[in-house]
């Protein structure tokens, strides 16, 4: 293979996109989880943060050219949700640690 194909093949954004918006777009018309994991796998490969991931599920929703059928449209509310849960999870999660090792310093010390 040419040394600048290879070289910026996987570089353009719009291969990375391509791919992530391919797997939304499976999900959404199989209902298929594994499509959703591959869709978080490729947003977390080009360093997407919550908010960018969240943004482009709602821009992907609109552009959607498929049938939008009652399945389609609860699977478009479940994708959103998943995504926008996890933030609230994370913090959940850190403030139950932080609790745990304040705890740990406030009863290690007595």
């Amino acid at each position: 293979m040419n040394n600048e194909i290879r070289n910026t093949h996987y570089i353009s954004e719009s291969i990375d996109e391509n791919i992530i918006r391919q797997n939304y777009y499976r999900f959404l018309e199989t209902g298929n989880k594994e499509y959703l994991l591959n869709f978080k796998s490729s947003c977390s490969i080009i360093e997407y943060n919550l908010n960018q991931i969240i943004n482009y599920i709602s821009r992907l929703n609109h552009k959607y050219k498929g049938n939008r059928t009652k399945e389609v449209l609860e699977r478009m509310q479940y994708a959103n949700g998943w995504f926008s849960g996890r933030g609230l999870i994370r913090l959940k999660a850190g403030i139950v640690i932080m609790a745990r090792k304040l705890r740990t310093l406030i009863l290690g010390t007595l």
